[in-house]
């Protein structure tokens, strides 16, 4: 099913369906934020939903959660049942472009990975990403920089 601006079942051919996709660094250092690079977009045919009278671009909440850290690399597909959570990031999308993310500062070496969905009960249209392939996926390595004990 999919669901229209208002909420309900849209004709298939109008549709609206905003999509995000997204870029992390491959390293982060101990001690930095981590940051993800989201790419706001439709599929299907129709533009970007607009607010009745003013023109401007529908907001749609883009929730993040970054998992981790993992001592390897998880496998692809669904974040592994149980598995920590390293912090959170919400972003307003109002149109199509990128929109440059920042999330909690690093505190562990390992990996990590972002997730990030679009909720229909927070507006009009439900998605969720993948869990992160090779480019969603941050590492945390320590600082070469290492303060005396």
């Amino acid at each position: 099913t999919t669901f229209g601006l208002d909420g309900g079942q849209s004709d298939p051919a109008i549709q609206w369906r905003p999509i995000v996709t997204t870029v992390a660094p491959d390293y982060v250092e101990v001690g930095e934020v981590f940051t993800d690079q989201l790419t706001a977009g439709v599929r299907g045919a129709a533009p970007w939903g607009t607010i009745e009278g003013t023109g401007e671009g529908a907001p749609i909440t883009a929730n993040g959660t970054l998992y981790g850290p993992f001592a390897t690399e998880p496998p692809q597909g669904a974040v592994p049942a149980g598995a920590p959570v390293a912090g959170t990031a919400t972003q307003v999308l109002t149109g199509e472009g990128v929109y440059n993310v920042d999330g909690p500062v690093s505190e562990e070496a390992g990996y990590y990975t972002w997730v990030w969905e679009i909720d229909q009960a927070d507006q009009t249209s439900a998605f969720t990403s993948p869990r992160a392939t090779t480019s969603w996926m941050s590492s945390v390595r320590q600082s070469k920089h290492r303060s005396p004990q």
